[in-house]
């Protein structure tokens, strides 16, 4: 048997693979033990040689994991209750807490210790918080959010994430391009979460958090020298644009970001040049949908594929005025197969990424397909033969 002290606890800090990627990447992109990319070597620039299997935990720890004998799940303990009786040093009880600090009595919990203890031993709102007082605490606190907004953002941040019980975000760096992106910022328990507080309390900075949560992923790029960072585009970023112009309007708030660098205010987060795509990206990823659903077998696939056919006359297809599609309607065309709602650059087709192929819902490595398509309001693929299933969340204008 492994002794414990072979378990991986902490990555080799200064590592990144010979693509700028550093741990975290492979704990999106691999399975435990990394099979596909583990055997990545260090980039020429890295102070650290080896691979990923050398020092990432996500990769060692998954090797040594079958000879470590299985540990013993901590027996679940019983409904937490307050001590009874119990006074503090100026004779307050336990529901003196919950009205004067947060859950886990941050402030309060050791201040006033007298010869029965402390409310962070004797009191379940300090030393057993639940679900609940973090979301009777971040109500309360909204009330006041100006007052403290850090805190309770931080108090609702936890609230949100006892609330959903969901994976947290990651966020992966890579050290060649000077970029940082996040994986898995979509949540669509912790959108609503920060949306009600948004929309029914116009409180800003959970609008911050809401749009996050909402449209999803985002890449930064960041300067080395002075740790400045620049916001470059956002999984949908029309998405980002909707709700900086919402809050904007309605209660005149700046849009900041959370993730990644906290209260980074965006700059521009509506300039076209960050979110439109070209007309031409538009038609090919109409050929993009058309190659992927045996399109020449359509019942109706007139001036589809057609260079001297604007992409606006295609059948089904709907545009506006400048030419950026906002309707596609094939209902009971004969599509078959799988419809895409991304598809690959070019530049991801080649051997590297035929060996080590990229999962379809990697927004960051994509360029063609229903995804790309900003401006799309009504899609109707009714009574065809199409498998699997087209995950809504790049589709915020539907």
């Amino acid at each position: 048997t492994t002794s414990s002290s072979s378990i991986c606890t902490e990555d080799t800090q200064g590592w990144f693979d010979q693509r700028g990627y550093d741990c975290v990447w492979y704990e999106v992109m691999d399975g435990p033990g990394c099979p596909k990319y583990g055997d990545q070597i260090a980039h020429e620039s890295s102070t650290v040689k080896g691979t990923a299997y050398d020092h990432c935990c996500y990769c060692k720890n998954a090797v040594v994991a079958s000879n470590v004998s299985p540990a013993v799940a901590p027996s679940t303990s019983e409904t937490c209750e307050d001590t009874p009786g119990w006074r503090d040093i100026d004779g307050d009880g336990c529901d003196w807490y919950p009205e004067n600090d947060f859950p886990g009595c941050p402030i309060y919990g050791t201040s006033y210790t007298g010869v029965m203890g402390s409310a962070a031993e004797e009191c379940c709102y300090c030393k057993d918080p639940t679900c609940e007082d973090f979301n009777r605490k971040c109500v309360e606190s909204s009330n006041a959010w100006n007052l403290n907004p850090g805190e309770t953002s931080a108090l609702c941040d936890k609230a949100a994430s006892c609330s959903c019980k969901t994976d947290p975000y990651k966020t992966v760096t890579n050290f060649v391009v000077n970029s940082k992106e996040t994986f898995g910022l979509y949540d669509e328990c912790k959108c609503n979460y920060w949306l009600s507080l948004c929309e029914d309390r116009q409180i800003g900075e959970a609008c911050d958090y809401a749009s996050e949560y909402c449209c999803g992923d985002k890449l930064f790029s960041f300067n080395e020298n002075d740790e400045s960072m620049v916001f470059i585009i956002g999984n949908s970023p029309q998405c980002y644009y909707d709700f900086s112009k919402y809050v904007e309007n309605e209660f005149g708030h700046k849009m900041s970001s959370k993730a990644i660098i906290d209260d980074y205010e965006y700059s521009n987060p509506c300039g076209r040049d960050i979110w439109k795509r070209s007309i031409d990206e538009n038609k090919k990823s109409l050929e993009a949908i058309y190659n992927a659903t045996n399109g020449q077998y359509w019942r109706s696939n007139d001036g589809w594929m057609d260079e001297t056919v604007d992409h606006c006359q295609w059948y089904g297809i709907s545009c506006d005025d400048e030419g950026h599609v906002t309707g596609i309607d094939l209902r009971d065309n004969n599509l078959v197969g799988q419809f895409p709602v991304y598809t690959r650059d070019a530049y991801f087709e080649d051997a590297y990424f035929e060996k080590h192929p990229i999962p379809e819902s990697q927004w960051y490595f994509s360029k063609y397909g229903l995804a790309n398509l900003y401006e799309l309001k009504t899609l109707d693929l009714a009574e065809n033969k199409l498998t699997g299933t087209i995950e809504y969340r790049p589709l915020y204008n539907l």
